[in-house]
């Protein structure tokens, strides 16, 4: 029992101080986690296209004039719908339609990539008339869905 009498009593940090440093390192952890995720969780852009269009004898003339954002998307991977129909997707042309870019063919279209230029989409089954809606899409695969790059009625 001598030896625990012999021992001196030390006061520790006071119980304040502890909650202050305590709510501190929390803050600072809590802003180090925010910073290393909010890094990583990069958004990607959505592509937008300047299109200006025109319609010609049943033919729908886009000429694409700006790309913002470009994710550098190949026409393999965009969607052309007018009202809601599918004409274009994977590359493949809805039959009774027409479509070109440009000079390229079917071919070189379902291999190349988007940039500037006249794509004309023609139709000798299906009136295409002021007041359809047509959209442009395309495949992110940052995020596996598909997003809207240009959407409009028909002027």
């Amino acid at each position: 029992m001598r030896f625990f009498k012999n021992i001196k009593k030390e006061n520790g940090t006071s119980p304040v101080i502890a909650i202050v440093l305590m709510i501190a390192i929390t803050i600072v952890f809590a802003a180090a986690l925010y910073v290393f995720i909010s890094g990583s969780l990069e958004r990607e852009k959505n592509l937008s296209l300047g299109i200006s269009m025109k319609l010609e004898n049943n033919t729908l003339i886009l000429e694409i004039k700006e790309i913002k954002n470009n994710t550098k998307f190949l026409w393999k991977d965009v969607k052309i719908l007018i009202n809601g129909k599918t004409i274009w997707k994977e590359g493949k042309i809805l039959e009774g339609y027409d479509i070109s870019f440009n000079s390229l063919t079917e071919q070189e279209m379902k291999k190349g990539q988007v940039g500037k230029g006249v794509l004309r989409i023609a139709s000798d089954r299906v009136i295409i008339k002021k007041g359809d809606f047509i959209e442009i899409k395309y495949f992110s695969p940052k995020y596996h869905e598909e997003k809207i790059a240009f959407a409009s009625l028909i002027y």
